[in-house]
Parts: structure tokens; sequence; C-alpha cells
């Protein structure tokens, strides 16, 4: 179905409804009701007029309208739902990294939290510019997802201050940022390259500790299940 198509149905069939939907409204909707519609179709019987799952959408969309036209929206989306599924998570890890584009997109881009040099510029007057970026992998309990560092500079040329993910160097030294600045918890930086999720840290950690698995092992393990045999993207 056309766009134009739809809107027309939309304006003839609930007038109210096309006058207060936003875009934004309607594509969160598509989305999450695809999605819906693919899990538990089947399974709940779901019709354009047979909608069990309508107190969950409204839930989750909160959205700004009554629950009779989240019906009508429903019921005119219905025919063309399966068609607006995609897994967006799937499709940036197949494709990202296709050799003939330009510009690669990997499924994370890990920068540094702040804007400004917090060494020379009191006033936030010296902002922080794109200085290199790296390719890398973080290693997670779901297994190896490809990244890229953006490693900022000081846009104050006497100022030789470089800003990574987690921590910012200045004349040889390493300064950690702390929650105040914004540091991300989610992962640690092993290396250059490769960065480790904190849950998957802690699940070494636990096994070592109730488990009494070595690190020769762990290493094992996790290669065995999540690099030896997967189809990771690489740069």
């Amino acid at each position: 179905m056309l766009l134009r198509d739809f809107t027309i149905q939309l304006i003839s069939q609930s007038p109210h409804l096309s006058a207060t939907l936003t875009v934004a409204d309607f594509v969160r909707f598509a989305s999450l009701a695809a999605e819906v519609e693919h899990r538990a179709g089947v399974s709940l019987r779901l019709t354009p007029t047979r909608i069990p799952v309508l107190p969950f959408l409204e839930e989750a969309l909160s959205v700004q309208f009554p629950f009779d036209h989240l019906q009508d929206l429903w019921r005119m989306t219905f025919p063309f739902l399966h068609a607006c599924r995609m897994d967006t998570t799937m499709t940036i890890r197949d494709l990202g990294l296709q050799h003939n584009f330009t510009t690669k997109l990997p499924e994370r881009f890990l920068r540094a939290p702040l804007s400004h040099c917090v060494i020379c510029s009191n006033n936030n007057s010296h902002a922080l510019h794109v200085h290199t970026r790296l390719n890398g992998y973080l290693h997670d309990i779901d297994g190896v997802h490809p990244v890229q560092t953006v490693i900022l500079s000081c846009s104050n040329p006497r100022c030789d201050t470089q800003y990574r993910p987690s921590y910012y160097t200045r004349n040889s030294s390493r300064y950690y940022y702390t929650k105040a600045m914004g540091r991300d918890d989610d992962y640690v930086q092993v290396n250059c390259h490769y960065y480790m999720t904190t849950r998957m840290a802690y699940m070494f950690h636990v096994l070592q500790m109730l488990g009494h698995v070595s690190h020769f092992n762990l290493v094992n393990w996790y290669n065995m299940v999540f690099v030896d045999e997967a189809n990771t993207n690489l740069f």
C-alpha cells in the first residue's frame, strides 16, 4: 500500500485519529505492533478485530489519543504489519561492515562522555574534535561485537589532551572519567582495540570464584562458544 493511500484511508475511516496522530507515534506503533504480531500472532490468534494485546501496546507506547483510536490504528495497519518488521540489530550486525561501503556501520561507537576540554576550558570554550577513529571489538556474554573507538582532542592547539572512551590522557598520564563526568559503566577498555562488557567481566569473576575455573579455561571456553564457529563480522 502506498503511503498516500493509507493516509486517505486513515482520514476517511478515523478522522479524529488522523488529526492527532504524529509521525513519531505512528512509526513507534508500527515497529512495536509488527514485532508483537510476529511473535504472538499465531499463538494469540491476532486479527484486525481480535486484539488482546492492545492494553500492552497502550502501556508501552504511552499513546496520547483515546483507546478506541488505537483499535482503529491496529485494524488499518494489520494487513501489512508483517512487512513492517525489521530486526535492526541483526541488520546492522550482518550488513554494517560491507567492504563496498565507504562509511562502515559497526554495532557501537564508543567515545568520551565529554564535549569540551576539562583541562584548558574553564568556560567550555574549547570543544572536542574527532582526532582518530580505531576499529575494535567488544566482548560480551552473547559474543563478539565490532565497534569503533572515536578518539577526541581539544580544539586548543596548545593542548595535547586526548579523550578516549574510558579515560583521557595528558603528559603521558591516564585519567579515568568519574560518574559525574558521565562515565559509561557498561564496558571496560582492555587495550587499544579490545573491550569487555562489565557483565562479562562479572561472569568471569563468578566462574573463577564458584567454579574454580582457570584463566586459561575461561578463554578456551569463550573462544569455543563465541569465536571459533561464530560468524562474527570483521573489519
